[in-house]
């Protein structure tokens, strides 16, 4: 009987956290400047490497679902790579694409800008409204989910990265304020989080 009375009271609480979630704006808006989102199966990057200056270009296909973040002219800004197993979500990168204009490539030599790829990003993070490209797509991501996450969706963050210290770099502001501690899959979207809880109506979003 106790155990019948806690089913109940989940699915009340999920069915009450869905009706909330079903009038909550992303905070992350993008259509006012142009940009759009898509979801392709498998993608290939100019480049194996992470945008950090590295002269030889490397091209690397993964096969795996990718959620794009796209500008004005559809071209792809950043890619986020993730695995849908069972009742599990592994994000397993988040990547800002190289800047097609930012290097040259002509006779087997490549000319890189790391300076002119500095400035796209700068320009990139303005348009977004001053937010990191990475969060703005993880926060696009975790919204579109919402409902699976609301009825019991495990979301985890599980890099792979080229190496610790960009691995570092790049996530740990993103598991500060959307994950909790590791575990043997990865860090979990931890829904105490304020930002978590905006994305998923359970707080006021910040634009509302």
């Amino acid at each position: 009987m106790r155990m019948r009375k806690r089913s109940a009271t989940r699915r009340r609480v999920i069915r009450k956290n869905l009706q909330a979630a079903e009038h909550v704006k992303p905070y992350h808006h993008v259509s006012a400047s142009g940009f759009s989102f898509s979801t392709v199966m498998g993608y290939k990057y100019a480049d194996i490497h992470p945008v950090s200056g590295y002269k030889q270009l490397i091209p690397i296909t993964m096969d795996h679902p990718h959620f794009l973040l796209q500008d004005q002219s559809g071209v792809t800004r950043v890619a986020l790579g993730y695995v849908h197993n069972r009742n599990d979500l592994h994000i397993n990168s988040i990547q800002r694409v190289r800047s097609p204009s930012a290097y040259t490539q002509e006779k087997g030599r490549i000319d890189y800008s790391l300076q002119m790829e500095q400035e796209h990003y700068r320009q990139l993070r303005k348009e977004l409204g001053n937010i990191h490209p990475s969060e703005f797509i993880l926060a696009e991501f975790i919204f579109r989910h919402r409902r699976d996450i609301l009825s019991g969706m495990n979301v985890f963050l599980s890099p792979v990265a080229t190496s610790d210290s960009f691995q570092k770099k790049l996530y740990t502001p993103l598991i500060e304020r959307f994950f909790g501690r590791q575990t043997a899959h990865g860090f979990p979207l931890n829904l105490s989080k304020k930002r978590v809880r905006q994305l998923l109506g359970l707080t006021p979003p910040v634009n509302s």
